[in-house]
């Protein structure tokens, strides 16, 4: 990528994660948008439809990252959440927007269908019902999802190792009652 073209990109991604911690993305014009990072409209539509698409683009730059990690759980239900807690950590800009804002991810969406396949693969084998399975890994995503939400808009003050081992510590007590 041209030198120019990643530093306009560069300056209108952080010129939207400021405008996001003030306003709410529906808010946000591209007009506005533009003018803040000193970037023309053309420019911008150059790259990007709208505000939305770009919030996408920038996911899916993130995604290519996760196609490398091996979610893989262990017989007592472990999983090595580090690397997911370190990777929200090095995007924390954007999970902070994106938890600030209640934002849809896709990223987190696919983190999860990945962990979500390895689950059923892994505690299948105990024979619970699939539906089961299912309801129990809705129930774990969601707690997984709070205590990283909780982590970043807390300024992520615990320690990397200490969520993951929470979050770890969670997948296995569930399924240590099974």
């Amino acid at each position: 990528m041209d030198k120019r073209v990643k530093n306009t990109t560069k300056a209108l991604k952080q010129t939207l994660f400021d405008m996001l911690e003030q306003m709410p993305l529906s808010k946000i014009t591209i007009t506005s948008l533009c003018k803040q990072a000193g970037v023309n409209r053309v420019t911008f539509y150059h790259h990007f439809t709208d505000v939305y698409d770009m919030i996408s683009q920038i996911e899916i730059s993130y995604v290519e990252e996760l196609k490398d990690y091996n979610f893989k759980f262990t017989q007592n239900g472990k999983v090595n959440f580090l690397w997911i807690v370190r990777f929200v950590k090095k995007y924390s800009d954007f999970y902070r927007v994106v938890f600030n804002n209640n934002i849809q991810t896709k990223l987190l969406d696919e983190m999860y269908a990945e962990l979500k396949k390895e689950y059923c693969a892994a505690f299948g084998k105990k024979d619970i019902p699939q539906t089961k399975l299912e309801y129990m890994f809705t129930f774990l995503e969601s707690g997984a999802s709070s205590i990283l939400k909780k982590w970043v808009r807390g300024g992520m003050a615990e320690s990397e190792e200490y969520i993951a081992d929470l979050i770890s510590e969670i997948f296995i007590s569930m399924h240590s009652h099974i």
